[in-house]
């Protein structure tokens, strides 16, 4: 009986036990929608490669290109053939799901139509999902100052190496020095999938100033 009575303690603790954050991939593609309370949706799908240390974000008429061997982020028009905007480069590249390492488990919700297990960083300021069968993200939301609300939702999530030349530069662009098809630099005004990004890559749920 003793021995039955510490088995069952045993599984009893197994079953208890709380799952540990999942380790997103570094190289990925995946597709975003970006919802807030104080702007319209954005929609883009995102890649990212280690191997040539670049993130592009391919919007509906643009394109937002990181690449950090380089430290210079451009703004790219592939119709108009324009490079609008380089600036300095968000460096380095991080997480999809950035602070998730650190998240406190908190349950299983279904979100977007998949089971998920639900996280919170320390300071309770952003919340992340991720599939319970494979560990995909599937959802971010960070509840910010005055009340605002930004969300992340990842559909199409495929952790692999993408192609090097999704990251090439457009030679209109400037290879050498970042400079506009007209030769000027010009101010930095980033695209609001851009200034999402680097809301979305923070510590903790620390926004970052843009």
């Amino acid at each position: 009986m003793a021995v039955f009575s510490v088995c069952l303690l045993a599984l009893v603790a197994l079953c208890s036990s709380s799952p540990t954050p999942p380790t997103i991939p570094m190289d990925y593609s995946v597709h975003v929608v970006f919802t807030s309370n104080e702007s319209p949706p954005e929609k883009w799908v995102e890649y990212q490669s280690t191997l040539v240390n670049a993130n592009l974000v391919n919007g509906s008429s643009y394109e937002d290109l990181t690449t950090c061997d380089n430290d210079r982020y451009y703004t790219v028009h592939p119709l108009k053939r324009k490079c609008t905007n380089t600036s300095e480069a968000d460096c380095p590249l991080p997480s999809l799901m950035e602070g998730l390492e650190n998240a406190t488990y908190w349950g299983t919700d279904t979100v977007n139509g998949v089971k998920s297990y639900v996280w919170t960083s320390p300071d309770s300021a952003t919340t992340y999902y991720t599939a319970v069968e494979d560990g995909a993200p599937v959802s971010m939301v960070f509840d910010g100052i005055r009340a605002t609300t930004l969300t992340w939702d990842f559909t199409n999530f495929k952790a692999y190496q993408p192609p090097s030349d999704v990251f090439d530069v457009p030679s209109y662009c400037g290879l050498e020095n970042g400079d506009s098809q007209e030769g000027e630099m010009p101010e930095p005004s980033f695209s609001a999938a851009k200034k999402a990004m680097l809301l979305r890559r923070t510590t903790a749920g620390k926004q970052r100033a843009v």
